[in-house]
């Protein structure tokens, strides 16, 4: 859909095939849906009427040490295979740096499960993680994706016309880093540690932190639950390098927390933000096989 938007915004002609189609059904089914959650909510007044604290006992701190142990070990390794290992080839340093990443970001999920189950009222309950809740959590969550994707779309569009509009260097939305990387290298060993940290491991890794940690260290300090996923959501956006990103990111997010917040579970957001980079991958290599 991206491809698709920034052709029709560049002025190309577009051939409009079964994938265009598809989308455009997709987006005109969530406009039902979202114009239907607008009416039943009040525009949302009464979506999250009652959420009641997650209690805990999380110091202020606690968030910021998962990411910078994320952060500095990931950019340790990086650096090491950059400048220990001359020799390979650049697909297999990329392999090895999608391979550590992942390492990285599993002991950093791993350290928030610990002091979750240490931190919460009800442990890994009161953080969100119940396994009985998972299959009504991803019939949800395809839903709700749904529901926000022709958001989604129409901030796309805007920053598209926004950048066009004030003449930005390479105007536009650009490609995720590691879906150009992703385009770029048909090594299977590449896109299998690409697809496994896009799809499976970054969607655990970043609800878990977001989500779990920093919105709900934020409600202690506002009385709007909208308030609190409104700001983790700017944190959330802003925390990924490409800001022509976040203005999607940000409705993104705000689905997200918004699942959260009304489903109390953690695997509702983690089975949307998994089934959002899921599509953006399939698009992907749908590009590199046409």
């Amino acid at each position: 859909m991206l491809n698709l938007i920034q052709k029709v915004v560049d002025g190309y002609q577009v051939r409009v095939g079964p994938a265009e189609v598809l989308a455009g059904f997709v987006c005109l089914v969530g406009v039902f849906l979202f114009a239907w959650w607008v009416v039943s909510t009040s525009g949302g007044k009464r979506a999250l009427s009652y959420t009641p604290q997650r209690r805990n006992n999380m110091p202020l701190y606690l968030p910021l040490l998962p990411i910078g142990f994320y952060v500095v070990l990931r950019g340790a390794v990086k650096l090491i295979i950059e400048s220990a290992l001359l020799d390979l080839d650049v697909w297999q340093k990329i392999f090895l740096d999608m391979a550590f990443g992942c390492f990285c970001a599993l002991l950093a999920i791993a350290a928030i499960i610990a002091v979750a189950r240490k931190s919460f009222a009800r442990r890994l309950k009161g953080f969100g993680l119940q396994a009985g809740t998972m299959a009504r959590d991803f019939a949800a969550a395809v839903v709700s994706l749904v529901c926000i994707w022709p958001i989604i779309t129409i901030a796309v569009l805007l920053t598209i016309l926004a950048t066009h509009s004030l003449g930005v260097t390479g105007s536009g939305v650009e490609k995720h880093e590691m879906l150009k990387t992703f385009i770029l290298y048909r090594q299977l060993p590449v896109r299998l540690s690409m697809i496994a940290f896009m799809v499976v491991i970054a969607p655990v890794f970043e609800e878990l932190l977001f989500r779990g940690l920093f919105q709900t260290l934020i409600r202690r300090f506002v009385t709007s639950v909208w308030a609190a996923i409104v700001i983790s959501s700017v944190l959330f956006a802003t925390a990924h390098q490409n800001f022509t990103h976040w203005p999607a990111l940000f409705v993104l997010a705000l689905c997200l927390g918004y699942s959260y917040e009304k489903s109390g579970s953690l695997f509702r957001p983690i089975f949307i933000h998994a089934l959002f980079n899921a599509t953006n991958v399939v698009s992907a290599m749908m590009l590199v096989s046409s």
